[in-house]
């Protein structure tokens, strides 16, 4: 070994111990606070909001399936699925299961479990279906959620929206998803957040990057249902209020086609998950639904579903329900409908109700 090559090995060898210096702290704080809930085990991912208002913004997917192995290991099994991004987490599970019973022709248990993930992708969902798959679980039953605006969503790898590593089993994947929960935590907008919270009890956002749920969500961890009935009740008592807190945008008069999305690997996500649904023999239905934006459904993706799917299990509501979203106490956002929209829709596809 030459001069030259043993000086290069020690400059970097005092680089990495270097760096192992200054980020240890960082480390060790991390293991032990474990901010993002992602090191070790809870029985309960969500703090109630009565007792500490200090909710970090969570993974909803890693939510989702912790929450799920963990019932399972509690006695617990399901056979039926809602699939969707955070819209979906509205969508009663219960009420869900008795039009499913109600509607169904053979007499069979329905046990329903949430299986969501914020900004969800065709891509996503499918990576939970297989996972589904590969866990052994029948899947008798399938409600997927899907909107036009959130369809053509990239692939996010935030904190709130990557991957959990058993949707995405592989070791880069593995590293990638703990580095980024780890530099998400280290950074000066986090601890600043962070320590504050510790401090006065309270999840005041400071800064350009917030880190605390505004939302007060109460989570039934046995079926994974977030509901909000703080807001449920001032929504109902004083709206007004509530949306000059919450200000909505204008909602449109006439829902105009979005661009065409479903191509490439979106549909072929779709092509996967039609294909476990038939091997399963799967009773499924999928709810295209408005939004404030009137943004609807792209006839051409419509098409391409109709061709994947049983075309009579499509229900496409994001144009002739569009109207009924210029009704401000139906949202609690502008993009988010509370349960009484998400049941005009479930009633509508299930007991073939009046919209």
């Amino acid at each position: 070994m030459t001069a030259t090559t043993r000086d290069i090995l020690r400059f970097l060898l005092r680089t990495i111990l270097a760096g192992v210096v200054v980020l240890l702290p960082f480390i060790i704080w991390y293991a032990v606070a474990d901010p993002f809930k992602v090191l070790k085990h809870y029985d309960e991912y969500y703090d109630d909001p009565a007792l500490y208002n200090a909710r970090i913004g969570l993974n909803k997917g890693m939510v989702t399936v912790k929450t799920y192995q963990n019932n399972l290991q509690q006695g617990y099994s399901y056979n039926a699925f809602i699939f969707g991004s955070s819209l979906s987490c509205y969508y009663d599970a219960n009420e869900w299961k008795n039009l499913i019973i109600s509607s169904d022709t053979v007499e069979r248990t329905v046990s329903p479990y949430h299986f969501d993930s914020a900004s969800e992708t065709p891509m996503s969902m499918a990576r939970k279906v297989e996972y589904l798959q590969r866990d052994g679980t029948s899947i008798d039953y399938a409600l997927m959620i899907l909107d036009p605006l959130i369809l053509g969503g990239k692939e996010l790898d935030t904190p709130f929206a990557i991957d959990p590593v058993e949707f995405n089993p592989g070791l880069l994947h593995f590293i990638k998803y703990h580095y980024t929960f780890f530099r998400a935590s280290s950074n000066a907008d986090f601890l600043k957040n962070y320590i504050a919270a510790k401090i006065t009890g309270r999840g005041d956002n400071i800064g350009h990057n917030p880190i605390f749920e505004v939302q007060p969500i109460i989570h039934n961890r046995h079926i994974n249902e977030e509901s909000i009935p703080q807001w449920d009740s001032l929504i109902t008592v004083n709206p007004g209020r509530f949306y000059l807190d919450n200000p909505l945008v204008a909602p449109k008069l006439h829902a105009t086609p979005g661009p065409t999305v479903i191509t490439g690997e979106r549909r072929s996500a779709f092509e996967k998950i039609a294909g476990i649904f038939n091997e399963l023999k799967t009773d499924y239905h999928i709810i295209i639904s408005p939004n404030r934006r009137g943004v609807s459904l792209s006839p051409a993706d419509l098409q391409t579903l109709q061709s994947i799917f049983n075309p009579s299990r499509i229900h496409d509501f994001s144009t002739i329900l569009a109207p009924d979203l210029q009704v401000d106490t139906l949202l609690y956002d502008n993009t988010h409908y509370r349960p009484p929209f998400a049941s005009k829709m479930m009633r509508a596809v299930y007991s073939k109700s009046q919209l």
